[in-house]
C-alpha cells in the first residue's frame, strides 16, 4: 500500500480534482459527515465531467449537528443520479466518517481517509489532514479492501442510513435537520472586531469561485401560526406571561421558531431564546418587545412569554403569530378577539385538535 499524505501542499478539494479527471476511474464513493452546496459548487464542473465521461457516484451524508445543507443535498441527488443515502442516529452518536473511493469496475484502486468533509472549509481552506492509500495488492492490502467494503456495505444497510427521496428531504428541512444556506448568516467578522488575541489569518489554498450562486429553498415554511388561547394563556393577575405553544405544534414546523439552531440552554437548564416581536392589541398602539421561548423539559412544554397577550386575552380569543420581513422584529404577533371579523377566517385555519378548547394551524 502506497500511502501520501495531503495536508499542506495540496488541498483536498485539489486532489479530488485530480482523481476525478485523469481518466482511471468510473465509479467514485463519498461518505461524509457533513456537506454544503458552497462546497460541492467549487467543484460542480469538475463533478459533472466525471458523470459526462461514464462515471458513477454515490454517497452517505451525515446530518447531524445541523451543518449539512438542504441545498447539498438536492445537487448531490442530481450529481448521484439518486444514488444519495442520509445517515442519522437520533442518539449521542454523530456520523462522522470521511472516506472517498475511487474504482475503476468496481475495483477500489484509490482511497482517501481522514478529516475533509465536502464544505468549502474541508476541501480548500481548512487545517485539514487526509491519507491517500493506492493498493499494490498485496495480501495486506486485499484484507484492508475486504474490510472497507464490509465498512462501507454495512453503513448502507444500516436502518438510519435512508435513501435521500424528495419527501425525506421535505422532512428534514421543514422539521430543522438541515440548514439553508441562503440563510446563513457569517459571524467570522464581527467575531474579528470583538477579539483581541495574538493569532492572524493566513492563506492556505486559493479558493475556487462559486460557478453558480447558491440556488432558493422551494420548499417552503408556513409564514404564521394561528392558535385559540386556552383558560390558562390567558390572566390579568398570572405573575408569569407564559402561553402555551402544543408540542405537536413545535414538532410540526420547528424551523418557524428557529428551533432547535438559535436555541441555547439557559441558566436553569433550558433550551431559550429570545426575539424581537411586534405585539399588536386591538384599540392599543403597537408595541415592540423582546419575547422568550424556551422548552420547559419538566413539564415537556413549549412556552411563549407575551404579556400584552398574556394581560389582554380572553379564553377562546385567537393568537396570530406571523414572521415578520422588518430588519427590526422577527414575528408580528397579533391578538384577536372572538368579535372581531376576521377571527372567523383564521379560526377555520386551526384545524388541529389539541384539546376540546385548543386549536392551532399553519399558513
Amino acid at each position: 500500500m502506497i500511502a501520501e499524505l495531503i495536508s499542506d501542499k495540496v488541498s483536498m478539494g485539489d486532489c479530488l480534482v485530480s482523481l476525478m479527471g485523469n481518466g482511471k476511474y468510473n465509479q467514485m464513493k463519498m461518505m461524509v459527515a457533513f456537506a454544503k452546496q458552497s462546497g460541492i459548487s467549487r467543484l460542480l464542473n469538475d463533478f459533472m465531467n466525471f458523470r459526462n465521461s461514464g462515471g458513477e457516484i454515490e454517497a452517505v451524508v451525515g446530518i447531524d449537528q445541523h451543518i449539512t445543507s438542504f441545498q447539498a443535498i438536492q445537487q448531490l441527488s442530481t450529481l448521484t443520479n439518486d444514488n444519495l443515502y442520509i445517515h442519522h442516529d437520533r442518539g449521542a452518536s454523530c456520523f462522522h466518517p470521511k472516506v472517498f473511493i475511487f474504482e475503476k469496475d468496481n475495483n477500489p484502486t484509490a482511497i482517501l481517509v481522514g478529516s475533509s468533509n465536502l464544505t468549502t472549509g474541508g476541501l480548500f481552506s481548512n487545517y485539514e489532514a487526509n491519507v491517500l492509500l493506492s493498493p499494490q495488492g498485496t495480501e495486506e492490502d486485499k484484507l484492508f479492501l475486504t474490510e472497507l467494503s464490509t465498512f462501507y456495505s454495512t453503513i448502507l444497510k444500516d436502518s438510519n442510513t435512508q435513501k435521500a427521496e424528495s419527501h425525506l428531504l421535505s422532512q428534514l428541512y421543514s422539521q430543522g435537520l438541515v440548514t439553508d444556506e441562503t440563510r446563513t448568516r457569517e459571524f467570522n467578522e464581527i467575531i474579528k472586531t470583538t477579539t483581541n488575541i495574538p493569532f492572524k489569518s493566513k492563506r492556505r489554498f486559493q479558493i475556487p469561485k462559486l460557478p453558480v450562486p447558491i440556488r432558493r429553498v422551494p420548499v417552503l415554511t408556513p409564514m404564521s401560526f394561528a392558535m385559540i388561547l386556552s383558560k390558562f394563556d390567558v390572566s390579568s393577575l398570572s405573575s408569569d406571561p407564559v402561553i402555551l405553544v402544543p408540542l405537536a405544534a413545535l414538532r410540526q414546523f420547528p424551523l418557524f421558531w428557529q428551533w432547535p439552531t438559535s436555541f441555547t440552554l439557559s441558566g436553569g437548564g433550558y433550551p431559550e431564546r429570545y426575539t424581537a416581536v411586534r405585539v399588536n392589541i386591538p384599540e392599543q398602539t403597537s408595541q415592540t418587545a423582546y419575547t422568550r421561548l424556551y422548552y420547559y423539559d419538566r413539564k415537556k412544554e413549549f412556552r411563549l412569554q407575551c404579556e400584552p397577550i398574556k394581560r389582554n386575552g380572553h379564553e377562546g380569543d385567537l393568537m396570530l403569530i406571523e414572521r415578520s420581513t422588518s430588519n427590526h422584529f422577527e414575528y408580528e404577533i397579533t391578538l384577536i378577539p372572538t368579535n372581531v371579523t376576521r377571527y372567523n377566517q383564521l379560526r377555520r385555519s386551526c384545524t388541529t385538535k389539541v384539546s376540546d378548547k385548543k386549536y392551532f394551524g399553519y399558513r
